[in-house]
């Protein structure tokens, strides 16, 4: 969120005079903002700002200072990361607020994009209590997955072969991801090809385990 006021500490300063005040602050929905600053000698400026990071991720920021590394959402109305061609509000988000996917490719792409936004919380949500991830209590699993979040700058995800398991509660999903690895030395681009398993525990689908090789 924009603050709707600025302090001295945090505006902007020109190299012949100082700020005294701040008016004619103008908002959009896209973080644009519009302000006037009118000096001691009465002489104006203007400045158009606009602050937005990378993958559709916009950042709150104070003035004219780096945004806060704790204050990112992503845009309901942005392009789903999970690649379904619907918004996220339209899609993912829904899971992300308490409801249930019906089928096991919903919970694999909603999954994806929890690792996309950054919601750790959801990965152990749907997560099967019995699943070799799953190591330790629920903090420190929860603690696990947000160090790989912050790992993999996630690019893209392809499903691409769903099939049933050996009973109805079971389901296999093969998949291709791509991403780049942060914590590398010389990041590049890999791409993951992934095979999923799924079970349906209480009418609701968990990840439980998985197959990959990577380039």
């Amino acid at each position: 969120m924009i603050p709707s006021t600025f302090s001295s500490s945090n505006t902007a300063k020109t190299s012949c005079c100082r700020p005294r005040n701040l008016a004619s602050v103008q908002y959009t929905q896209k973080h644009e903002f519009t302000f006037r600053i009118i000096s001691k000698n009465r002489l104006s400026f203007s400045f158009d700002v606009r602050r937005k990071y990378g993958n559709g991720v916009t950042s709150a920021t104070k003035g004219f200072g780096a945004p806060p590394k704790t204050l990112k959402v992503f845009e309901p109305e942005n392009p789903c990361p999970c690649g379904s061609g619907q918004t996220y509000k339209g899609c993912c988000n829904q899971y992300h607020s308490g409801a249930t996917p019906s089928t096991p490719e919903l919970l694999l792409r909603s999954r994806y994009s929890a690792y996309f936004i950054k919601n750790a919380e959801y990965i152990a949500d749907t997560t099967h209590p019995e699943s070799e991830e799953f190591t330790g209590s629920r903090a420190s699993y929860i603690s696990a997955v947000k160090a790989t979040q912050r790992r993999m700058d996630l690019r893209s995800l392809e499903v691409k072969k769903i099939e049933e398991g050996r009973a109805p509660q079971e389901a296999f999903i093969d998949f291709k991801m791509t991403f780049m690895d942060r914590g590398s030395k010389n990041p590049s681009l890999i791409t993951r090809n992934e095979r999923s398993r799924f079970l349906c525990v209480g009418g609701k689908w968990m990840f439980i385990d998985s197959d990959f090789e990577q380039t």
